[in-house]
């Protein structure tokens, strides 16, 4: 096997991310006639993976073990290395997830191979792959040519263009993956969904969303009210935001959060990392407020406002009810 994918499933379902996996496994770069699989974790995944073997020509390898359908990469990690250890896949992939990087970087630990995060494209020259992935929140970006295997790899979402699923001429493999008692010294009993139904930021016409550029949260009050001046608007934030305590994990924007497509919407403080662009990319208008010219999420904003967000912000708010009031 030359390529593996590895998906993440939560309670027997597959996460979306897998779609990614998917568009990476239809573009990337393999001799003729090698073969691509994917490990499915979860029980009662027959029916997914005969569709997806169908559909896609992977070799579908189902892991049922105890518990294999709940977040646990110490328990993933396990599985996938014996999976490895058969297989021996060349390249290994996985979704660019808090969870799949610590099984990435583990497996790669395990078979002294080569580990490359955050992936957003891939290329072949003189018969060598190389892999591309962005520094300092954008600002660069870096090649990378892997010396070792097997290579373990993980992609952005998006990063790879997905195409409708079609029947192929050849379907791959099925089979089964059982894998011992588990080792790991825990093991998740349960979900507990949270009571809080917050869906108010995908459904707002105004986002106005706070980075860690915001500096302190005393200045979160003039994130909350630029957006209580507005119609159907709504407050949310990046990932370090919402990681600090400023605002709930229901109003995090981003890879690992809530993707929107709202009228306007205002980066405040936002450098502009690729896990969150990608997930603004279908509003209509962004403008973004930031210190740095050199600042990412200049390169996708229609409005772009080099200055400190605690003087322009009371400026904007101010000629706002000015032109309401009038």
């Amino acid at each position: 096997m030359e390529l593996l994918l590895i998906a993440e499933t939560i309670e027997d379902r597959l996460l979306p991310s897998h779609l990614d996996l998917l568009a990476l496994a239809g573009h990337f770069p393999l001799p003729a006639g090698s073969r691509k699989g994917l490990l499915l974790p979860g029980n009662n995944m027959a029916e997914t993976a005969k569709t997806l073997s169908e559909t896609h020509g992977l070799d579908i390898i189902v892991l049922e073990a105890e518990k294999p359908d709940l977040p646990n990469p110490y328990r993933l990690l396990e599985a996938a290395r014996e999976v490895v250890k058969k297989y021996a896949p060349r390249f290994i992939c996985l979704p660019h997830t808090m969870r799949a990087c610590q099984v990435a970087a583990g497996l790669a630990q395990a078979f002294d191979g080569a580990c490359i995060t955050a992936v957003e494209d891939i290329r072949m020259e003189n018969q060598q792959l190389f892999f591309r992935r962005a520094l300092f929140n954008g600002k660069l970006q870096m090649e990378i040519t892997p010396l070792k295997t097997p290579t373990v790899f993980t992609i952005l979402s998006g990063a790879f263009p997905f195409q409708k699923a079609r029947p192929v001429l050849n379907q791959g493999r099925m089979e089964q993956a059982i894998i011992p008692r588990p080792t790991a010294r825990f093991m998740p009993l349960a979900l507990v969904s949270t009571e809080e139904k917050d869906n108010v930021v995908e459904t707002a016409d105004v986002i106005v969303a706070a980075g860690r550029g915001v500096g302190k949260i005393e200045n979160m009050d003039l994130i909350r009210e630029l957006a209580g001046i507005m119609q159907n608007s709504a407050v949310a934030g990046s990932r370090p935001v919402c990681d600090l305590g400023w605002l709930p994990y229901s109003r995090q924007i981003g890879e690992t959060g809530k993707q929107v497509g709202p009228k306007l919407y205002l980066a405040c403080g936002i450098s502009g990392a690729r896990q969150h662009t990608m997930a603004i990319k279908n509003a209509q208008t962004i403008m973004a407020i930031n210190t740095d010219s050199q600042a990412v999420i200049f390169s996708v904003a229609d409005i772009g406002i080099v200055e400190d967000l605690t003087t322009f912000l009371p400026l904007l708010i101010e000629k706002y009810r000015q032109s309401t009031q009038g």
